[in-house]
């Protein structure tokens, strides 16, 4: 398992490789596996109440404002740069994902983000 620090960037990542992050006591999993893939990001949670889940979204602005604007009713505003994005910023990214696509009545049609069961 290659556990790494939540501060680590995508920067850092090499394509390809599930990565491990404890994401700490904010979020309900014990933890986080991350694998980049070009402009894509997965994400599985592993443990807690969303266990053997797996999201992708699509790392862009269309497709983090399609996250965004169901979660917090505005625009993604942060950078694009995977130099200045940490794994914190890709935790919380994917839980809000995973919010839009579970939601009872989603208010649009997602276009960007995905989910299956492991």
């Amino acid at each position: 398992m290659n556990l790494i620090n939540i501060t680590t960037t995508l920067s850092q990542l090499e394509e390809n490789i599930w990565y491990h992050i404890e994401p700490g006591e904010d979020f309900d999993s014990d933890i986080i596996a991350i694998r980049l893939e070009e402009n894509l990001i997965y994400a599985g949670f592993i443990g807690g109440k969303y266990d053997k889940t797996n999201i992708e979204f699509e790392f862009s602005q269309r497709g983090l404002n399609e996250i965004w604007l169901h979660v917090n009713k505005e625009q993604y505003q942060y950078t694009l740069n995977k130099k200045q994005t940490n794994l914190e910023r890709i935790i919380q990214i994917s839980y809000a994902a995973l919010n839009v696509i579970i939601a009872p009545k989603p208010n649009f049609n997602v276009k960007h983000t995905r989910i299956r069961k492991t």
